[in-house]
């Protein structure tokens, strides 16, 4: 079984210190609450760990270099004036026209936006996250958003 306890108060330090508090609220804790009932569920194993809090830089960020199930994504965009799309990848990817093969979270401007995944995204060969600008052409072209988004995201690793 997994063990969400072991990373619980990393997630609590980071949710109630080292965002923007301004722009947070009371979804940030519910995402956590969620996080508990679904990692700790007697269907998944690994070792639970935290990446972040990570102001992404251009281009593709690693995470983890080694299989991955995702399932928990926050995205604070709250300093942004422009919407922007958070993509992950089991592969590095630089952008410009390089596949995108894990999902594209949205994160709006001046807004802290949180995801749960309930049965987990599995990343077979590792976990690379980018950001990007969010309009078609943005998503389309990878064009780094202007404002990099700061991440935390929540996975296990067999």
């Amino acid at each position: 079984m997994a063990n969400f306890a072991a990373v619980a108060h990393v997630l609590e330090g980071i949710l109630s210190r080292e965002l923007n508090l301004a722009r947070g609220n009371q979804g940030m804790w519910e995402w956590f609450n969620a996080l508990n009932r679904v990692i700790s569920q007697n269907r998944f194993t690994g070792t639970v760990r935290v990446s972040g809090p990570t102001l992404l830089a251009d281009g593709s960020n690693t995470v983890e270099s080694n299989a991955v199930t995702l399932f928990g994504v926050l995205v604070d965009n709250s300093m942004a004036a422009e919407d922007a799309f958070l993509l992950t990848s089991d592969v590095a990817a630089a952008g410009g026209n390089d596949d995108w093969l894990g999902s594209a979270f949205w994160a709006p401007r001046n807004a802290i936006t949180t995801y749960v995944l309930p049965n987990g995204g599995t990343f077979a060969t590792g976990l690379f996250l980018a950001d990007c600008l969010g309009t078609s052409v943005g998503i389309e072209a990878q064009t780094a958003s202007t404002t990099q988004c700061t991440t935390v995201v929540v996975y296990t690793e067999a």
